[in-house]
């Protein structure tokens, strides 16, 4: 099988390519499937919906004020091109052109006297008429959005003006990174890294993505490379909607619980899980409702000592600094009440253990253990086994014999390098020679290495909030790699990202 490109690797190839100035009306978009329709493989994985109004309103005065910072991504198609990422940027782009409205770009000149009338961005911020220049100082009057006149009119320094022309005219044409012989699979994977990049897609756009792959008759395995991601998960994106109950898969769609709690969830018995959740909630909410008390109280607390020390700063002056403290500790009693107060209805891993126990139950299934732990375990059953004395269980204070702790370690050792033959740990427990299998390297055990050698800053699961440990009972193909998930939440906020 051909190596494919990681998110990472993927966004380093596209670096390379070429950027060509292309006619914005040539640009198009790839439609959406409607509802019930055949789906396709190469769609923008950000929902239609998402583009509203309010969600491009900033995008659009950035363009305006700091012009277009970022690409757009396209690949030849028919007579024109088709946009692969940045499809906020288009339709901004889009609806500037149509509204030909005044924009600044680095590339115009800076005249050496302002002229009457003069549209001029001031400051990056806003956008005026020129009224008259004196020397190195400009009476401007400021325009709202829609080019109008606000009445504002005040003297800046001539330094402080940029030079702006008609949307029509700086983007009839604008700079786009042009991927040649770009499949649609690759398109789709470009996609991906660069909402990975820039801006977390959705959790109900993560499982509608899979969702429609999986509808296509493409194996997990396969989509697996299509994201840049790994197969656990492909495989608990795709069985969120049919295994969480109802209402909790609307809480995991609204951030009101985490992913990883969602994949535990999952790791109890599907009879289980409607009680455990009703459980969690009740968890959560008791949790919740005692904080919010005890932080009631502590509020009070803090506003009676207020009160007392500005009583006694009226005849003793010195006691005004201790008024001064005790009113920024009070602040900070509101901030936690209202920080909690804010974090109320959020499900997290402490409400699933408590709802489990209440309910005297568990997994279906045990945490797998992720390579790192293995390879300590090993080294610690090395570390045990090295010493020359007799070794003897903690708790029961019995010898162990050595030749179970080297069974151990044999288990643990064709664990970690895919064994699944018993008799292969049975010959080397007693070093008897590898058997015919263990020359053997099977597809399976070259996938693992692979997953296993990458580092971790390599591994993009697109929008993944935390390592999920669990195997998720699923009839899934191929699903026999398992490697660690790691994500970093935070979000930069960076003009003009997708």
């Amino acid at each position: 099988m051909p190596k494919r490109n990681s998110a990472k690797g993927e966004l380093k190839e596209l670096e390379k390519a070429p950027v060509y100035m292309v006619p914005l009306r040539l640009i198009g978009v790839s439609d959406r499937p409607e509802p019930g329709a055949k789906p396709k493989l190469f769609v923008n994985q950000r929902s239609a919906s998402s583009f509203t109004e309010e969600s491009l309103a900033s995008l659009r005065q950035s363009i305006r004020t700091d012009e277009l910072l970022k690409q757009l991504v396209v690949r030849p198609k028919g007579k024109g091109y088709e946009l692969i990422a940045g499809e906020r940027r288009f339709r901004v782009l889009s609806g500037l052109v149509e509204n030909d409205v005044f924009c600044f770009h680095s590339k115009l000149a800076r005249p050496a006297k302002w002229r009457v009338n003069a549209v001029v961005c001031y400051r990056n911020e806003s956008f005026a008429t020129v009224v008259k220049q004196t020397g190195d100082e400009v009476q401007i009057a400021f325009l709202d959005e829609a080019e109008e006149p606000t009445g504002d009119i005040v003297t800046v320094s001539a330094d402080l003006l940029l030079p702006t022309a008609r949307a029509s005219k700086l983007y009839a044409k604008v700079e786009c990174k042009v991927v040649e012989n770009c499949s649609d699979e690759r398109a789709l994977r470009i996609n991906m890294a660069e909402n990975q990049e820039h801006q977390s897609l959705t959790p109900l756009e993560q499982i509608e993505a899979v969702e429609r792959l999986v509808a296509m008759g493409i194996k997990q395995m396969d989509i697996k490379y299509m994201l840049s991601t790994n197969i656990t998960w492909v495989c608990q994106t795709a069985n969120f909607r049919k295994e969480l109950p109802p209402a909790a898969f609307q809480k995991l769609l609204n951030r009101e619980m985490r992913r990883n709690v969602a994949v535990d969830v999952m790791g109890f018995d599907a009879k289980h899980r409607d009680r455990l959740y009703a459980e969690m909630l009740q968890a959560e909410a008791d949790e919740t409702a005692a904080k919010l008390h005890a932080l009631q109280l502590e509020e009070e607390a803090v506003e009676d000592e207020v009160d007392i020390l500005t009583e006694a700063a009226k005849d003793d002056p010195k006691a005004a600094k201790k008024v001064t403290t005790a009113k920024k500790k009070l602040a900070a009693a509101k901030e936690k009440k209202k920080q909690a107060e804010k974090t109320a209805g959020q499900l997290q891993q402490g409400h699933l253990q408590t709802a489990a126990n209440n309910l005297g139950i568990s997994p279906k299934k045990a945490k797998m253990l992720p390579r790192k732990q293995l390879v300590a375990m090993i080294a610690q059953l090395d570390d045990i086994l090295s010493e020359e004395e007799a070794i003897y269980e903690p708790e029961s204070e019995e010898e162990i014999p050595r030749e179970e702790l080297n069974l151990v370690r044999a288990v643990a050792d064709a664990i970690l390098h895919g064994k699944n033959d018993p008799m292969c740990i049975i010959r080397k427990f007693h070093d008897w020679g590898d058997c015919d299998c263990c020359d053997t390297e099977t597809e399976a055990d070259t996938e693992e290495v692979e997953v296993d050698e990458v580092d971790v800053d390599e591994q993009d699961a697109p929008l993944v909030e935390e390592s999920d440990e669990y195997d998720i009972d699923a009839d899934i193909d191929n699903f026999d790699v398992y490697a660690e998930e790691e994500y970093d939440d935070s979000m930069d906020d960076v003009d003009n990202w997708e």
